[in-house]
């Protein structure tokens, strides 16, 4: 079962309370490597002994080569850029399977809210449906899940549980022997041939039954992407490298990290212990990232950290027939609340332990509520102001007529431009607008007559588009 620790480090900022963790067995890094520890610190004090006590002179000063050399080859080995690629691919995976067990609830409440109806028959509906939704899950569970498949290792024990009943268990033996495919779906099947039963006896309407129909396929897709996590595991090649790699990297430290002569000045062995600290030290760190992660490869085993899947089982049924059938039609009386009369709701009220963590909170406003614009500034920029003048006129070339405009009266009055238009527009600007207008008029088709000698400006007025 998964080991949880939320409620002891609710709050991070008492002093030592991540400390308490360390003196916890169950699921602990020290349960999870105890062994290949005590094995490695055999083999290092066997090596450590055999050097001091066994060895002549000129055998010592070949271990000793041995060691310098062991040690300046295995400290160039990336164990931490494998290792970090290793966690970084399996811990997304764990979690994703976990994301992926269905629960049954969200089905439960939809057939107990479509469903209608307090006779014995609207309730062996909705039990049906759901007592099929948990075999699926049982089946799916006893292909990919050694707890569930030890608690129901056949068919019959799922008879004696009460979760299937013979005839049932008839019908999936016959289709294994014509398939041997995994048959986690069939109870789903059933499932959509009750929904539709109902419908056809106007217990649910067309868009209820095509609801709960597809809450079932859902449901369905969830087991047969665990099912796909099975099949697929993480590649064994990738796998195999880590390991490769982590266990040859302190199998060379055995001899790598052994304590020399400090007589024989070698360089960084300057003193003379027994005990390997920073070793032990770097050992926990490593097999601490690669053991863990080894067992999230598969979380439906047997190891601390595994998912529990027996105990969602017992709880999903309980669930399940407590929604559906207990449950069903079963509601309060409607009464006034009590703030039924309050124009505001105040804030609830507080316990004495509560009230002393009590922090104020600050009203939500936007990070711009601070923000003061003075009435000076506030006003609208004259420039743009005359801008928007100079859009209600037209702007004309060299050539072109004045069109006279509708006044009062059905009269027709003559425009003139605005004196506003010279003083925002430059004279570079009317110019390229003159020479866009002139290369448009000179691709107008030949019907339409145009002299372009008569309408180019004089001089230097004329530039090339776009310049």
């Amino acid at each position: 079962m998964t080991v949880s620790y939320t409620q002891e480090v609710a709050t991070a900022r008492r002093f030592g309370i991540f400390w308490k963790l360390l003196f916890k067995f169950r699921g602990s890094l020290l349960k999870l490597i105890f062994l290949d520890y005590a094995l490695f610190m055999f083999c290092y004090c066997l090596i450590s002994f055999l050097y001091r006590n066994v060895l002549d002179e000129d055998q010592r000063k070949w271990f000793e080569s041995v060691s310098m050399y062991a040690s300046y080859y295995a400290n160039s080995m990336p164990i931490v850029l494998i290792l970090g690629f290793y966690v970084n691919n399996i811990v997304p995976r764990w979690w994703n399977q976990y994301m992926n067990i269905p629960w049954p609830d969200d089905l439960a409440i939809c057939v107990s809210a479509n469903l209608r109806g307090m006779d014995d028959r609207g309730r062996l509906l909705r039990r049906t449906i759901m007592r099929y939704i948990n075999l699926s899950y049982i089946l799916c569970m006893r292909r990919i899940c050694s707890r569930v498949k030890k608690r129901f290792p056949t068919l019959q024990h799922l008879v004696e549980a009460g979760i299937l009943e013979s005839k049932e268990r008839s019908i999936l033996i016959d289709i294994e022997e014509k398939n041997e495919q995994i048959k986690y779906w069939v109870p789903i099947v059933w499932a959509t041939d009750i929904s539709h039963l109902a419908y056809k006896e106007n217990r649910l309407g067309s868009g209820e039954n095509q609801n709960i129909i597809n809450r079932l396929i859902e449901y369905r897709k969830h087991l047969g992407v665990l099912l796909g996590y099975d099949r697929n595991s993480f590649p064994l090649l990738y796998s195999q490298v880590i390991t490769v790699s982590v266990y040859s990297y302190f199998i060379a430290g055995l001899i790598a990290r052994q304590w020399l002569d400090p007589e024989m000045k070698y360089p960084k062995h300057s003193v003379d212990l027994y005990f390997p600290f920073f070793t032990t030290l770097q050992f926990f760190t490593y097999m601490g990232y690669l053991r863990p992660a080894e067992v999230m490869i598969n979380p439906f085993g047997e190891d601390d950290d595994d998912f529990e899947i027996n105990s969602l089982i017992d709880r999903n049924l309980r669930t399940s027939y407590l929604i559906a059938d207990e449950m069903h039609g079963q509601h309060p009386d409607l009464v006034e609340d009590a703030y039924w009369s309050e124009p505001t709701i105040p804030s609830l009220p507080h316990t004495k332990a509560s009230e002393a963590i009590q922090e104020k909170t600050p009203v939500e406003m936007g990070s711009t509520a601070c923000i003061a614009v003075d009435d000076s500034d506030a006003m609208i920029s004259s420039r743009f102001k005359m801008r928007s003048m100079s859009l209600k006129y037209p702007l004309r070339g060299p050539g072109d007529e004045e069109t006279p405009s509708p006044g009062p009266g059905g009269s027709m009055l003559p425009l003139s431009h605005s004196k506003s238009e010279s003083t925002v527009r430059s004279a570079c600007n009317r110019r390229k607008l003159y020479n866009r207008i002139f290369k448009h008029k000179q691709q107008m088709p030949k019907r339409f007559p145009f002299n372009s000698q008569a309408s180019l400006p004089e001089g230097d007025e004329i530039l090339e588009v776009g310049e």
